[in-house]
C-alpha cells in the first residue's frame, strides 16, 4: 500500500479549511447584504413614519407602522440567517445584543399597531386632523387597546434589559450613530412605559373632571408673594362641554371684591403689619395649604349673589404665562396688529384680552408642538406654576396622589422645613429676592439659617425694602429656642400637625452707590422633640409656590447635601 506523506495531508487539510473558509465567508457575506438591505428597509420605515407625524397625517402614519412590523421580522430573519456568528467569541456579544434590540423594537412595533388600529379619535386629538379638545373623550375607549399593548411593551422592556450598551456597533441611523439614536429612543420608551399604566386609572377622573364641567380660574401675581402663590389679580372661568373647552374670559379681581358679603380676618400677626380687620378675596389665599386656601376663596366667592357655581379652582401665576409664550410663540391680540412675545410679555401680562388669547391659543395646540406644551405644563406642575383644586373628594385625592395639586404635605416621616412668606411691601418679589437656606443638625439640636439677598437697584427714589411675614413650620414638638435678624415679635403656635414660628423681616434695597446687594439672614436655633429618632435620617425641605430657585445646604453628622430647589425635595442620608 502506498503511504500519502505528511506533506501531502497538510497541504489537502489546508486546501479542505481553506475551501470552508471560502464557503463560510460567501455565507456571512451574502448574509451580511442580506442584513443591510434589510436595515436600510427598517430605516425608511421610520423615516417615513416621522415624516408622516411631521404632516399630521393619521392614515400615513398607520400604514408606516403596518410596513414597519413585517420588515423588522424580516430583518431578525436575515440576523439569524448568520447565526453562526453567535458562535464566534469575537462577534456573540455584537450578535446578541442585535437579537435583543430587534426582538424590542418587533414588540413594540406590535403593540404600537395595535393601538394605531385604534386610535383614530386620540390621533385626531394630538393633532391629526381636529383639536386637541377631543383628547380626553378619546381616552376611554383606547384603554383596553393600551393593556394589551403592555404586555408587547413590557415584553420590549425585558429584550432591552438584555442590550449591553458597549457592543452597539456606531452605524449610522437617521442621521445620528446608533449607539445615540437607541439610547435616546429607549431613555424615552421608559418613560412611556412608566406612564401608560397610570392612564388606566386616570382617565377616568379626566372623563369626569372635564365633562360638562366648569372651574375658577386664578391667576396669581407672585411679585406680590403670598403662601401658595401670590396676590390674585384676575379670574375667569374654564367652562368643559363634552370635554371641549369654551372660549375664555378674564376679569380683573376688583370686580368681585365690589360684590362680596363676606370677608376673610387675618391672623393677629399680619393684622398687626398690615393694619386691616379685613382682607378681600384677593388675599384669601392665606394659607401654605392650597385646599384650605382655595376653600376661603369659595366661601368669599359664593357668598356673593347669584354667582356661578363651579366644580373647583386652577390656579396659574406669572411665571406660568411666560412659560407658555416661550413654548407656543407669539400671542396676536385681536383687532390689533400687537403680537406678545417674551420680550414685551410685562406690559400684557394682567391684561385680560391677552389672557384669552393666551388661553385660547394653549387649548388649541396641535401637533409636534403639543409634545412641547406638555413637557412644559409637566414642568409647571412640578415648580408649582399651576395649582389644581376639585370640589369632588375622589379627584382631589386622584389630584394630588399625581402631583398636580398643593395640599401642604404632611406625615413626611422625616425632619421638616417648611418656608411660607407674604410680602406686605408691595416690592417685586419674584426678580429681585433670593433666598438660600442652610440646616445644620447636631444631636436634636438645629441651627437654620435663612439668607435672603436684596437685589432691588431699579429706582433710587423709591423704596425698594422688601418686607414679609416669615413662618417657618417643624416638625411637631419642636422647640424654638431664638430668633436673630427678625425685627417683629417672636410667635409660637401649632398649626396643620407642624410647630410654627413666625416673625415679621425687613431687607434694606441694594445700596445705590456701592451696588452691593443688601442681605439679610435669619437664625433660628430649635431643638427636635425627645423622642425624635435620627436612625436612617432624611429632610423634606418645602418650597413654596411663587419664589425664584432656593439654595439649600443640608448637614447631618459630618456629611452635607446641596441642591438648588424648583420644588420640593427629600434629602436622604
Amino acid at each position: 500500500m502506498r503511504m500519502i506523506s505528511k506533506h501531502k495531508k497538510f497541504s489537502c487539510l489546508s486546501i479542505f479549511l481553506g475551501i470552508i473558509a471560502i464557503l463560510i465567508g460567501g455565507y456571512l457575506i451574502n448574509g451580511m447584504r442580506s442584513i443591510s438591505s434589510a436595515y436600510d428597509k427598517v430605516n425608511q420605515d421610520v423615516s417615513y413614519i416621522q415624516t408622516q407625524y411631521a404632516s399630521h397625517s393619521y392614515e400615513g402614519l398607520v400604514i408606516g407602522i403596518q410596513k414597519l412590523g413585517p420588515d423588522l421580522d424580516n430583518l431578525h430573519t436575515q440576523l439569524h440567517s448568520v447565526s453562526l456568528l453567535n458562535l464566534l467569541p469575537f462577534t456573540s456579544k455584537y450578535y446578541q445584543d442585535a437579537d435583543n434590540m430587534i426582538s424590542g423594537f418587533q414588540s413594540i412595533a406590535t403593540g404600537a399597531n395595535n393601538i394605531a388600529q385604534h386610535s383614530a379619535q386620540v390621533a385626531n386629538a394630538l393633532g391629526f386632523g381636529d383639536s386637541t379638545d377631543s383628547f380626553l373623550n378619546a381616552l376611554p375607549a383606547l384603554i383596553p387597546t393600551i393593556d394589551n399593548a403592555m404586555t408587547d411593551f413590557t415584553y420590549a422592556q425585558n429584550s432591552f434589559a438584555l442590550v449591553d450598551p458597549h457592543y452597539i456597533p456606531k452605524e449610522t441611523f437617521l442621521g445620528k450613530d446608533l449607539k445615540t439614536s437607541y439610547n435616546s429612543f429607549n431613555d424615552s420608551f421608559q418613560s412611556v412605559i412608566a406612564f401608560l399604566p397610570k392612564l388606566d386609572s386616570l382617565t377616568p377622573i379626566l372623563e369626569r373632571s372635564f365633562s360638562n364641567r366648569s372651574y375658577l380660574l386664578l391667576i396669581q401675581d407672585e411679585t406680590t408673594l403670598l403662601p401658595t402663590g401670590g396676590k390674585i389679580n384676575g379670574y375667569g372661568y374654564l367652562d368643559f362641554v363634552q370635554g371641549k373647552l369654551n372660549p375664555i374670559k378674564i376679569n380683573a379681581i376688583s370686580g368681585l371684591n365690589q360684590m362680596l358679603l363676606s370677608t376673610t380676618s387675618p391672623s393677629v400677626t399680619l393684622q398687626a403689619y398690615v393694619k386691616t380687620a379685613n382682607l378681600g378675596i384677593d388675599r384669601a389665599n392665606q394659607s401654605p395649604d392650597f385646599v384650605t386656601s382655595a376653600q376661603q376663596f369659595e366661601k368669599l366667592y359664593y357668598s356673593i349673589p347669584s354667582i356661578e357655581h363651579t366644580s373647583g379652582i386652577v390656579t396659574i401665576d406669572h411665571s406660568f404665562i411666560s412659560r407658555v409664550i416661550q413654548t407656543i410663540g407669539p400671542v396676536s391680540l385681536p383687532s390689533s396688529h400687537i403680537q406678545v412675545t417674551d420680550l414685551n410679555l410685562s406690559q400684557y401680562i394682567s391684561n385680560p384680552i391677552f389672557l384669552e388669547s393666551l388661553g385660547n391659543q394653549l387649548f388649541n395646540t396641535q401637533g409636534d408642538s403639543l409634545v412641547s406644551v406638555m413637557k412644559m405644563l409637566q414642568s409647571a406642575f412640578m415648580q408649582k406654576d399651576i395649582i389644581l383644586y376639585a370640589d369632588d373628594q375622589q379627584t382631589e385625592d386622584t389630584v394630588n396622589q399625581y402631583g398636580l395639586g398643593g395640599a401642604f404635605p404632611l406625615n413626611t416621616g422625616s425632619d421638616f422645613i417648611g418656608l411660607s412668606e407674604e410680602n406686605l411691601g408691595g416690592q417685586k418679589d419674584i426678580t429681585d429676592i433670593s433666598r438660600s437656606l442652610n440646616s445644620q443638625l447636631n444631636g436634636l439640636e438645629h441651627t437654620l439659617t435663612i439668607t435672603y439677598v436684596n437685589n432691588y437697584d431699579k429706582d433710587p427714589a423709591k423704596n425698594g425694602k422688601y418686607e414679609a411675614w416669615v413662618r417657618i413650620y417643624l416638625p411637631s414638638g419642636s422647640r424654638v429656642e431664638s430668633i436673630l435678624g427678625a425685627d417683629g415679635t417672636l410667635r409660637a403656635y401649632r398649626e396643620m400637625g407642624y410647630s410654627v414660628a413666625d416673625d415679621h423681616i425687613s431687607v434694606p434695597s441694594t445700596d445705590s452707590v456701592s451696588s452691593t446687594p443688601s442681605q439679610l439672614q435669619l437664625v433660628i436655633k430649635y431643638s427636635l422633640p425627645s423622642n425624635f429618632s435620627t436612625d436612617g435620617y432624611s429632610m423634606y425641605i418645602y418650597k413654596q409656590p411663587g419664589t425664584s430657585s432656593l439654595g439649600v445646604s443640608v448637614s447631618f453628622n459630618g456629611k452635607t447635601q446641596k441642591d438648588s430647589l424648583l420644588s420640593d425635595k427629600t434629602f436622604s442620608f
